[in-house]
């Protein structure tokens, strides 16, 4: 287990593990994925074949439907009531859900206005599933004993959602998806191999793979965020203020404030910054990656053999006290700093240093192919132009301690999309309304327990969160 920014990079470089063999029934009963596949000529035709559905352009396309999802969601929580406890997690389950299908299908679920707090389901029928898959994984002989009543049902339920998988692939064959889509990208796919369209089996398990991580990711990462913000009130004012001065805020004067707009995102610099730092200390990817050396390698003092099994977990990197300064604080500004996504020259200098040196996995990075919007990545940082001392140019631009989407060319095809989602709705609701934790949750040290890892690190059960309307009498920060 690595969890030194430094000792960790040569290992990037590395195919993944046969681990992620393991978990590929999830997937597809029978092909592997994007996610399970090592870096192979498969996997790379996918990848480049994919890409472009993430680009700004098309992005930018999709941002109009996007925002009104958003609304839908955030019109749903007025409904509820002023102060009303809404659980964030389920609601963002079902909004990052829909945006995926959009990108997909081009198309959102078509729920009802009043669905938001009931779970996809596909979400339903994943859970278990993947649970079972990954509780399965060492001995995945087990699966085959289906005379055991208990190991009947799980395997029930795995293909309960494979069936269903096997539904979507027959909706994207007929719903005619713009060329410019996910969807269109995918049945645009060409088999490498065989120099043909992907079969059913082989959309299936991409398919998969784009749906879970579409909104399993971003909204737990929604989940994490909002509860930081409403546990700490300082920094959501601070976002208030944000929102205020570019007239997206509502207030008891203005209650009706103008809508944000896809220009908006690239203004949108301190509520960057809090994403950022929630997915530091909630990182949703926390198991991080697997790999497997291909050479002997000399890593610091360690000589590693070939075929050695090398795990990177990304949370502890991410709370790494000889990488980061007071790593288990809420301080979205140590990211004021350029470079801040590098490892710093002297980790006490976090908020100080006016250079850094380690980057995370394109970071954050949405917009990765344009120059747009911050350098055509919303959430990625740019090198200062001088060195940070004691490191020189060549060392900073290569260790990394901030990798929210993994990192080099197996971090996240899809982050772009994700990181607009999360700005997006973030931007949204923040704006319509005061959030405060729910006494339920249990406060600060609540939510930190109901951390859970399932695959990805995620709310126990729910997020319940009291918003309250900024344009009523009450539209006060919480104390």
């Amino acid at each position: 287990m690595v969890t030194d920014p430094t000792l960790a990079k040569p290992f990037f470089d590395e195919p993944k593990n046969f681990v992620y063999k393991d978990i590929q029934a999830i997937y597809s009963h029978q092909h592997p994925s994007l996610f399970t596949l090592p870096s192979m000529d498969y996997y790379k035709a996918i990848r480049k074949g994919v890409a472009p559905a993430f680009n700004s352009s098309n992005l930018r396309q999709s941002f109009g439907r996007l925002s009104m999802l958003m609304t839908s969601a955030v019109d749903y929580i007025g409904r509820k009531g002023s102060g009303q406890s809404v659980d964030i997690y389920t609601l963002a389950t079902r909004l990052t859900m829909n945006a995926i299908s959009l990108s997909i299908f081009g198309a959102d679920l078509g729920d009802s206005a009043d669905a938001w707090e009931t779970r996809p389901k596909y979400a339903c029928l994943f859970e278990p599933a993947i649970k079972w898959v990954i509780d399965s994984a060492p001995v995945p002989f087990i699966r085959y004993l289906t005379f055991i009543p208990a190991i009947r049902r799980k395997q029930a339920e795995l293909r309960a959602l494979h069936a269903e998988q096997v539904r979507m692939v027959q909706r994207l064959r007929t719903c005619n998806p713009s060329l410019s889509s996910l969807g269109g990208h995918l049945l645009a796919l060409m088999d490498p191999a065989t120099g043909k369209p992907l079969t059913d089996g082989q959309l299936e398990a991409e398919m998969a793979t784009f749906f879970f991580a579409g909104y399993d990711t971003s909204s737990s990462a929604i989940s994490w965020t909002l509860a930081l913000l409403a546990t700490h009130s300082h920094i959501q004012r601070q976002v208030e203020a944000e929102l205020a001065g570019l007239g997206l805020l509502a207030t008891p004067e203005q209650p009706r404030p103008r809508a944000l707009t896809w220009q908006d995102l690239g203004s949108l610099d301190y509520l960057r910054k809090v994403i950022k730092e929630s997915q530091r200390l909630f990182t949703v990817a926390a198991t991080g990656t697997g790999r497997m050396l291909t050479k002997p390698m000399r890593v610091g003092r360690y000589d590693l053999a070939k075929g050695t099994l090398i795990h990177i977990p990304f949370n502890p990197m991410h709370r790494n006290p000889s990488a980061w300064d007071r790593p288990e604080e809420f301080s979205p500004d140590r990211f004021d700093v350029e470079g801040a996504d590098y490892l710093q020259p002297d980790a006490s200098k976090d908020a100080e240093s006016s250079a850094g040196a380690h980057e995370g996995v394109n970071s954050s990075g949405a917009l990765a192919e344009d120059a747009e919007l911050h350098g055509g990545n919303l959430f990625q940082e740019k090198l200062s132009s001088q060195p940070a001392a004691g490191m020189d140019r060549t060392e900073r631009s290569q260790i990394r301690r901030y990798m929210p989407f993994s990192y080099g060319q197996r971090n996240c095809v899809g982050q772009n999309l994700a990181n607009v989602t999360m700005l997006t709705f973030i931007a949204t609701i923040c704006a319509k309304f005061t959030l405060a934790l729910d006494p339920e949750m249990g406060g600060l040290e609540g939510v930190k327990e109901c951390a859970v890892v399932a695959l990805t690190l995620q709310p126990k059960d729910k997020m319940l969160l009291q918003c309250t309307s900024r344009s009523g009498p009450a539209a006060q920060a919480p104390a």
